[in-house]
């Protein structure tokens, strides 16, 4: 096994174009959360938060057109970050991946802190699922120095 040197730098152990598939696979799921906001909140959100007991306030019709629409917002936020991310990653720079695990670590802190503060601990599960995934593939698909 060779050392990595400036002049053989070690080399991303996941091939950029495999981190960029998985990624677009993030973008498809959340054009989906984006257009579909009723059916993206049934699964997995509010079947991890209620299971089969879904509060009625949701029901109301107010109530549940104000959720889609920030769920819509959501889903919007995080298609425009996913696609920042994937057309970015066709540099070839590794401060696109620093960039990008930077504001994964940020998101998740935030998030997480959020969903203890204002009592939804399960939403810090989704949360871990979406790092477990996204966490190894920039990692290892990062560039060297």
């Amino acid at each position: 096994m060779s050392a990595t040197t400036i002049d053989n730098p070690r080399q991303p152990i996941l091939d950029a174009r495999i981190a960029t598939m998985i990624l677009f696979g993030f973008v498809a799921y959340t054009v989906f959360f984006g257009l579909f906001p009723s059916l993206s909140r049934a699964f997995p959100f509010e079947w991890a938060f209620y299971g089969a007991d879904r509060p009625a306030p949701l029901a109301d019709p107010f109530v549940d057109r104000t959720i889609n629409f920030y769920y819509a917002l959501m889903g919007a936020m995080m298609t425009g970050w996913f696609t920042t991310i994937v057309l970015a990653m066709r540099s070839g720079l590794r401060i696109v991946w620093d960039a990008a695990i930077a504001g994964l670590a940020v998101w998740f802190v935030l998030d997480n802190a959020g969903s203890f503060i204002y009592g939804y601990p399960m939403n810090v599960v989704t949360n871990a699922a979406f790092v477990v995934v996204l966490l190894p593939t920039l990692l290892l698909s990062r560039p060297a120095a």
